[in-house]
């Protein structure tokens, strides 16, 4: 008799384990949800911008952040004939650059949409919070440097007021939204497993 009320005992155990654990992954996937919409919004702006780079340098196909976008790009350009011309070299730097700039945001979005698909709350959490990060440092040094050039007409007028709307209004409260969802869940999954274990 006592054999028995030991095993019912650890089954029951065993049954709270795993309905805990079902719990914590639907809770996990539920937040992984909102994090991956995020990183969908976020990485098809970044692709367009890749595609941008890497085939429409001269900004032909729509406005953003390309070399066509700033003036002293265009004019040069439009000035150096050949490429034995004193201008081809610094052309062809700042195309390198620009497919440099490609390549990057492609890779980066890469990570991105892996941790997006991760069922793991800590990885989602460091991501947002690595999102926040790189979406907030734009502010101190680029922003007050490409407001100058508009203001100078080097770039296509609204580009920096563009950017900053984009950046600043709907990028960066989105991952500190993403960031507080994700902090929350992983907190309460940490301490929903501690609590399991001290029932134990």
């Amino acid at each position: 008799y006592r054999s028995s009320k030991i095993q019912i005992d650890q089954y029951s155990k065993i049954e709270q384990n795993s309905i805990h654990c079902d719990q914590c992954c639907d809770y996990s996937l539920n937040m992984g949800k909102v994090f991956f919409f995020a990183t969908l919004l976020f990485t098809f702006a970044e692709m367009l911008n890749v595609y941008q780079q890497y085939f429409d340098v001269d900004g032909e196909a729509f406005e953003g952040m390309s070399p066509g976008a700033f003036r002293a790009y265009a004019q040069l350009k439009a000035n150096t004939k050949g490429d034995t011309n004193d201008g081809a070299p610094v052309l062809r730097v700042i195309e390198f650059f620009g497919l440099w700039v490609g390549n990057s945001k492609m890779i980066f979005s890469m990570l991105l949409l892996s941790c997006a698909v991760s069922s793991c709350a800590q990885t989602r959490v460091l991501a947002a919070a690595s999102m926040m990060a790189g979406c907030a440092i734009y502010f101190p040094r680029m922003h007050p440097l490409l407001a100058e050039m508009e203001a100078r007409g080097e770039v296509k007028e609204n580009l920096a007021s563009g950017i900053q709307d984009l950046i600043g209004n709907m990028f960066l409260p989105m991952w500190v939204f993403v960031f507080s969802l994700e902090l929350h869940h992983w907190l309460k999954t940490e301490t929903d497993t501690v609590g399991g274990n001290a029932a134990k």
